[in-house]
């Protein structure tokens, strides 16, 4: 007689990166948290921003206001309402649900951390978009990085996440060094708002990778 053994099919090891990716940001965020805590204004950070501001020219102040705009609240949020209203459109609501909680969330961190910290604005210069709330971190930069990392993830391997990737987190950047000209923004403003954004998506994709175990199809 014939003895048949079901074999079950391979588990996926669990991924490290997000872990990685998580430590690594949160490390870098607690860090320039507690450096802002004792220590909110850094002179290195003065001196790099004047000496930015040295090589302002029209055409680089009207590039600037233009990137600063582009990746506003209203523009990333509008763009990313869009991308879920079609991921929902192709009868996928879970995964609609799911990213628009990570970037929602990422959005919703930038107020909470700005009223903790409280972190005065530079005032070195008459600056072409005045600003008046707190500083760290940077919530343009939190709005960009959010939105582009969403789409990174939501879109299928290959070309498309390829091509997001080449554009998008350039664009990420280039708003970022925008506030910094304007000076509206010191550099670990930027820098705080890259750590926690990537710490937190990071943090959704372990959600993700236990929700998929579960059966949950994102």
């Amino acid at each position: 007689m014939r003895v048949m053994v079901l074999q079950t099919p391979p588990q996926k090891s669990p991924r490290v990166w997000p872990w990685v990716v998580l430590l690594w940001n949160l490390g870098i965020f607690f860090v320039l948290a507690l450096m802002v805590k004792y220590h909110p204004i850094f002179a290195w950070e003065k001196n790099f921003l004047l000496e930015l501001h040295r090589y302002s020219t029209p055409f680089l102040d009207t590039s600037s206001v233009f990137l600063t705009n582009l990746g506003s609240a209203p523009v990333v949020c509008v763009a990313m309402a869009l991308v879920l209203a079609a991921v929902a459109l192709q009868k996928q609501l879970a995964r609609a649900v799911f990213w628009g909680i990570t970037f929602g969330g990422a959005v919703l961190l930038n107020p909470l951390l700005k009223f903790i910290f409280q972190r005065n604005r530079p005032h070195l210069w008459n600056t072409l978009i005045p600003e008046n709330d707190w500083g760290f971190p940077s919530g343009h930069t939190m709005g960009c990085v959010a939105l582009i990392c969403c789409l990174i993830l939501l879109l299928p391997a290959g070309r498309p996440r390829l091509w997001v990737a080449l554009v998008g987190l350039p664009f990420a950047v280039l708003v970022g060094v925008s506030r910094l000209y304007l000076g509206v923004h010191f550099p670990s403003d930027v820098l705080a708002g890259w750590a926690v954004v990537l710490a937190w998506v990071s943090m959704m994709m372990l959600v993700k990778n236990r929700l998929e175990r579960g059966g949950v199809n994102l």
